[in-house]
């Protein structure tokens, strides 16, 4: 009973929440000057504290709706833990789960004083390749290029589209060598580590977990009898399991690939004999919530886990409340990346790149809102940049912030926005969109050309971008960008 009432004092206010006027997102063109090159190292990285995310005050406050005696006060600068209110058939699968080496803290550098903002063409400048370990300044954009690996002459060595390669604190970025599997490199020292022993059912399917550095999560189906979601600690490299996916004789993942910051859900699709299911499991825990898929694909949880959106085969977007239930929300995107965020404001939204419609939804980056599936093109042609180019990557970062990373591919016969990773901050009052360097990756690799793209990933808590480049050559190695 208390549970029930829980849930519904939750979802009145998320609703409540929703329903304040906000002013509409509008891209915000923020000074061009740049500031004098910093290097890369942990002294001179700024930091910024968001205020905290209306959801987690939306959920305390949820307990005093149904008598629990809590005094809530918070400042601008103070950090909050939100309790989940769910029903009865996911509590335990709801709960964040707080371990002893997890990194909890709000506080990140957003603010790129390099790069540059505006909608005008630039023109990508020759640069030599740094060597492992050294750094060039990319003179379009002000911002610093170091090398953190290298590929061999017939392997590519990078992150991976759409996951997060950062960990929760910034210290280690997982890493994928085509041929040979999946390792971590230290942010630190840029030593990279053996492969890592662990056989996931797809190289997509590996997830660092969102607060806890020490954590990756990934599906592994070497036991050909049962799917199982496993956790593997890389600092002692050992493995558990988490939970098993029964009579699953398939699972498969969504595009935007993380889990839930707040109640640390993993969605997933599983496939058996007797049909689809959209299975969302809490990774600490392993309590599960099943529910027949029907036209629905996996499930992605926002950061709070208040909703879930799926796709459909026909490109439309659904978006589900927190038992996997439609709520009537739907909006068609086609089939491109997306990214699931949640700003500082309190409103979760899909982001993605629209190639065909009206011209209020055409563009590079444009954002869904999942409480009535309006869009807002905060990068296309009505708010003054090109036509989208070919998308090369899409991503959020492991802290599930109001953050995104963009980048484009590589075009010889077009110029405009080609070949560049943009960040947009979603978290300011109107989305700030940051243009920080041209990845100079050409798409060359001889086999396949996802070996060469150039797979962004924001770092949880600085302005810092991993990305992947070919720099021309047929092979991939991992560089970061920097302000």
């Amino acid at each position: 009973m208390i549970d029930d009432e829980l849930l519904g004092a939750a979802d009145d206010l998320r609703r409540a929440v929703n329903n304040v006027a906000v002013p509409p997102f509008e891209p915000r063109v923020a000074s061009a000057e740049r500031d004098e090159v910093v290097p890369i190292t942990a002294a001179t990285r700024k930091r910024r504290t968001f205020p905290a995310r209306v959801v987690a005050v939306a959920a305390s406050v949820a307990l005093i709706a149904v008598g629990a005696v809590t005094v809530l006060q918070f400042t601008q600068d103070q950090e909050t833990t939100a309790v989940s209110p769910v029903g009865s058939e996911q509590a335990a699968a709801s709960q964040p789960i707080r371990e002893g080496s997890e990194t909890t803290t709000s506080s990140v550098d957003a603010s790129w004083s390099n790069g540059v903002s505006g909608t005008q063409e630039l023109s990508e400048e020759d640069v030599a390749r740094p060597d492992l370990g050294e750094s060039v300044v990319d003179p379009t954009f002000g911002t610093t290029i170091q090398s953190v690996g290298k590929s061999s002459n017939v392997a590519s060595f990078m992150p991976l589209q759409v996951r997060p390669a950062w960990n929760a604190d910034g210290s280690r970025l997982l890493m994928y060598r085509s041929g040979s599997g999946f390792s971590i490199v230290d942010a630190e020292t840029l030593v990279e580590g053996s492969a890592l022993p662990i056989n996931p059912a797809d190289i997509e399917q590996v997830y660092w977990h969102p607060t806890n550095p020490d954590l990756l999560y990934f599906v592994d189906n070497a036991d050909s009898t049962a799917v199982q979601l496993k956790s593997f600690n890389v600092e002692t490299s050992s493995a558990a399991t988490v939970y098993t996916y029964d009579g699953c004789t398939r699972v498969s993942g969504f595009d935007s690939i993380r889990i839930s910051a707040e109640r640390l859900n993993l969605g997933q699709l599983c496939t058996t004999d007797d049909g689809p299911f959209m299975v969302t499991v809490n990774v600490g825990t392993g309590a599960a919530l099943r529910v027949p898929a029907g036209e629905f694909g996996a499930p992605q949880p926002t950061p709070s886990s208040g909703r879930y959106v799926a796709r459909t085969a026909d490109g439309r977007v659904a978006v589900l409340d927190n038992q996997l239930r439609p709520t009537g929300v739907e909006f068609a995107i086609g089939d491109d990346a997306v990214a699931v965020i949640e700003t500082a404001q309190g409103k979760e939204l899909l982001v993605t790149t629209i190639f065909s419609g009206d011209d209020n939804t055409i563009g590079s980056v444009v954002a869904f809102d999942l409480a009535d599936g309006s869009p807002t093109v905060v990068v296309g042609p009505s708010s003054g940049y090109p036509y989208p180019p070919a998308v090369g990557g899409l991503a959020t970062s492991v802290a599930n912030d109001g953050r995104i990373v963009f980048s484009t591919e590589w075009d010889p016969e077009q110029s405009s926005l080609t070949g560049e990773i943009m960040v947009i901050d979603f978290d300011q009052p109107s989305p700030v969109v940051t243009r920080v360097v041209h990845h100079r990756s050409t798409a060359q690799n001889a086999d396949d050309s996802a070996w060469s793209r150039p797979y962004p990933s924001l770092h949880p808590r600085e302005t810092v971008v991993a990305f992947a480049s070919d720099w021309g050559g047929e092979t991939a190695s991992p560089f970061i960008v920097s302000d």
